[in-house]
């Protein structure tokens, strides 16, 4: 996989943003709408993470069930 570096940077972001939402519960005023932005953000980041997957390359012994 050629893009290890791209992979591992979006799995951080998508952990940097669920400490976000566990430090949003944690609130007592919490902001629903906030909270729901904040799902939206990571859903975003999965979708991106997904589609970089998708286009790897396979290698000659591998199988993306992605795909």
């Amino acid at each position: 996989m050629t893009s290890r570096e791209i992979l591992n940077r979006e799995i951080e972001r998508i952990q940097s943003r669920l400490k976000v939402l566990d430090l949003m519960v944690s609130r007592p005023n919490a902001n629903v709408n906030n909270f729901r932005e904040e799902i939206k953000n990571i859903e975003d980041k999965l979708a991106n993470l997904k589609s970089i997957i998708s286009r790897e390359q396979f290698s000659d012994n591998e199988i993306n069930p992605i795909r």
